[in-house]
C-alpha cells in the first residue's frame, strides 16, 4: 500500500544541475513520477534552458475500484490515466482510502507519511529552488507552503506570478503561456546564478 521513505521512486534527475534551477515535481492523484514527466514534456521543453526537474512518486498506492468509471463520474476531470498503470496519491480524504477533489474538508489520511518522504528527498537531493505541483499535487504543495509559513515565514511567496489559462485539467503549455513561463524561469535562474542585485542591474528580461 505504501512506499518506504528508503525506497523513493524518482525519475529523471539531471546530471548537470549546478547552474539550472532545481525544481521538485509533485504529480497528481492516480499518477506517478514517470507519467507526470511524460505529461509535462511540452512544458519542460519551454523552460529547459533554465530549469531541471526531479520527479518523485507519492508513497500511497491507489486502490482501483471494480468500476474504473467510479473515479470520474462527470463531476471530476478525467486525467487520462490507464487502469493498469501504477497509480499513487499523496493523501486520501475519505475513510475508504480514496480521494475526491470536490470534497470539502474530510480527513487527510497518509499526509504525514508523504510529508516525511518529501523531507527525505530534500535532505538527499536538495536544496531545491522551487516546487511544481499538479492537481492533488498542487494542493499538497499548498499545504507544504502553509506549514512552512506557520513555522517562520511572513509570506509564502514573494512577488508571485499568476498565469491563467482558458480551462482544462492539465498543465498548460501552449504558445499563449510560453512567454510568461520563460520570463519567470529565466529571471529565477539569473537570480540564483548572479544574485538578486546583479540581476537588477541587467534590467528587464
Amino acid at each position: 500500500m505504501e512506499n518506504s521513505e528508503n525506497e523513493i521512486r524518482k525519475c529523471c534527475v539531471g546530471e548537470n544541475m549546478s547552474q539550472k534551477l532545481k525544481i521538485l515535481a509533485i504529480h497528481g492523484y492516480r499518477q506517478n513520477a514517470e507519467t507526470f514527466r511524460a505529461k509535462t514534456g511540452s512544458f519542460r521543453k519551454m523552460v529547459h534552458k533554465w530549469a531541471q526537474f526531479t520527479y518523485i512518486t507519492a508513497p500511497h498506492k491507489v486502490i482501483l475500484v471494480d468500476d474504473s468509471n467510479d473515479l470520474n463520474k462527470g463531476d471530476e476531470p478525467d486525467i487520462g490515466q490507464s487502469k493498469d498503470e501504477e497509480q499513487y496519491g499523496w493523501f486520501f480524504n475519505r475513510d475508504d482510502k480514496t480521494f475526491r477533489g470536490i470534497r470539502k474538508g474530510g480527513p487527510a489520511i497518509g499526509f504525514e507519511h508523504s510529508l516525511k518522504l518529501v523531507e527525505t528527498v530534500f535532505e538527499e537531493d536538495g536544496p531545491f529552488d522551487g516546487i511544481l505541483g499538479f492537481s492533488q499535487g498542487a494542493c499538497f504543495v499548498g499545504l507544504l507552503c502553509d506549514l512552512q509559513q506557520r513555522g517562520s515565514l511572513s509570506n509564502c511567496f514573494e512577488e508571485p506570478v499568476v498565469v491563467k489559462h482558458p480551462g482544462g485539467h492539465y498543465l498548460p503549455a501552449s504558445s499563449a503561456q510560453k512567454h510568461e513561463y520563460q520570463k519567470f524561469f529565466k529571471l529565477q535562474q539569473l537570480q540564483k546564478q548572479y544574485g538578486e542585485q546583479s540581476v537588477e542591474k541587467i534590467g528587464d528580461i
